[in-house]
């Protein structure tokens, strides 16, 4: 009874294993390709989980279906990386989970925020980011959390912006506005 029950254990264990299609590969079962791709990491393969071993036959298979332009730029992007101090790699790391943990809303508004950023001219991103770095921690607060609630009214968007103006750029607004006024 118990032969048959440590069997039938054994069995649905195996075909848990096998419909997750989570399985360890073999370095020879690899493509020739892949493991050209993959060829620093043959000595270690074997000792390698197995989700990591998926992972990187996907990203072997992901090379493939590239342009040399993509491949380029993705060595690039890892020999970037590969020169990073192990600090700021871990600050990235945590922002890409902070990311993936938003709402895909709130991803897509982060995204075409970004969008908007790369296609501004050199000096006004600096004069963007020279901007940012001169806020107070709650000036930059309210613009993050005016970023993160992309589904506010435009009255409730200007509401913020205007709690986040100093009072000098209150009062230089409110001239503008005056002159404006005063021109109609």
């Amino acid at each position: 009874m118990k032969t048959k029950l440590v069997q039938l254990s054994l069995s649905f264990v195996a075909i848990l294993w096998v419909s997750t299609g989570v399985h360890a590969v073999e370095w020879n079962a690899l493509t020739a390709d892949e493991q050209r791709v993959l060829q620093s990491q043959q000595t270690r393969w074997d000792a390698l989980p197995v989700s990591q071993q998926n992972k990187l036959q996907q990203g072997a298979q992901r090379w493939f279906s590239m342009t040399l332009t993509q491949q380029k730029q993705a060595k690039q992007r890892y020999e970037h990386w590969q020169k990073m101090p192990t600090e700021r790699k871990k600050i990235l790391r945590n922002r890409f989970e902070r990311f993936q943990n938003l709402s895909p809303n709130v991803q897509r508004a982060l995204r075409k925020k970004q969008q908007w950023f790369r296609k501004l001219p050199s000096a006004e991103k600096k004069a963007l980011r020279t901007q940012w770095q001169k806020m107070s921690p709650e000036q930059k607060r309210r613009i993050r959390d005016r970023v993160l609630s992309p589904n506010l009214t435009k009255q409730q968007r200007l509401r913020q912006s205007w709690k986040n103006l100093t009072p000098k750029q209150r009062r230089q607004f409110k001239e503008q506005l005056k002159k404006k006024r005063d021109r109609m």
